[in-house]
């Protein structure tokens, strides 16, 4: 009976040290992949190809935008209104010393994913980014971020941040995990309102009184206050296949571009797509793709 109780004992021991172990394994690699996973602040606009003037938004003597049916705004080419600028957010990481940072090709480029937007650029105005920046952990201020490279054939694109984020490269996993198989994203989802929602109260107080803060400076003062930090989330590989690997960690809006990581710290995916209708499963890109497109980014030697 005793040598069954220690035995007994002895098992559950063990399966307590294992988890200790994952438990302390995952904190180990959300520590150090936070570092150098960015989060991504833009805007774009439209111009006239021809005359390269912005498009403008038709507003009403209130100053408020004039709407059509659909609910899109009325836009006009006249010096008259506010410049019609659409505000996003997501992820990325770094991927070289150099200052090369891996994201998805829907972030590097957003208005090709919204369906409000594909409505304007079908009247022929041509999409241009007006302003792109990054900051990471514990910077003060943003640096900025332009698109190298996108693929065509993934949801995968190169950015370059100026300079070069100091920030240890996260390393392409050389294998492809199998299904059942731990990992954990990291990535900014929801952008500011998730950052808001875990700041410091006095902090979020600070920013509520003073209603001139805008999209930029609400960013900037989070910085400053150390408060910008990734949200990882724990899950499962469920399917791999040569374009995609699906998992179930929880993620939404925001997080796209964001490492998908193993237990050993190194990226198996870049996070892409969130299937609801299958439960929250997400897709992500494999590491290989975003090798070769690295690859594709980077003069030769």
């Amino acid at each position: 009976m005793l040598s069954e109780v220690e035995a007994g004992l002895s098992a559950t021991t063990e399966r307590l040290q294992v988890l200790e172990a994952r438990s302390g394994a995952a904190a180990r690699v959300i520590r150090t992949a936070a570092r150098s996973t960015v989060f991504l602040q833009g805007a774009y606009g439209f111009t006239d190809p021809q005359s390269h003037r912005p498009l403008r938004i038709v507003v009403d003597a209130d100053g408020q935008p004039i709407r059509l049916p659909t609910g899109d705004p009325l836009v006009t080419l006249d010096e008259v209104g506010p410049e019609l600028e659409v505000l996003f957010t997501g992820t990325a990481f770094v991927a070289t010393r150099s200052g090369l940072l891996l994201t998805n090709r829907h972030v590097a480029a957003p208005w090709e994913s919204d369906a409000a937007v594909q409505r304007v650029a079908a009247q022929g105005w041509r999409p241009v980014m007006r302003r792109f920046v990054g900051f990471l952990p514990g910077m003060r201020q943003a640096v900025t971020v332009e698109l190298v490279v996108a693929s065509d054939n993934a949801d995968l694109a190169v950015l370059r941040s100026t300079p070069p984020l100091a920030a240890e490269p996260l390393a392409l996993d050389p294998q492809v995990p199998e299904a059942g198989a731990e990992i954990i994203a990291l990535g900014y989802p929801l952008g500011l309102r998730a950052l808001m929602a875990r700041a410091d109260a006095r902090l979020v107080n600070e920013l509520r009184n003073q209603p001139d803060l805008d999209f930029w400076g609400a960013a900037r003062r989070l910085a400053q206050a150390s408060a910008v930090a990734p949200l990882a989330t724990r899950g499962i590989v469920g399917q791999v296949t040569g374009q995609a690997i699906v998992y179930d960690a929880e993620t939404t809006q925001g997080g796209s571009g964001g490492p998908v990581l193993s237990m050993l710290g190194e990226v198996v995916a870049v996070s892409s797509a969130i299937l609801p209708e299958f439960g929250g499963s997400n897709l992500g890109v494999p590491a290989a793709r975003a090798r070769e497109l690295l690859r594709r980014a980077q003069p030769p030697r």
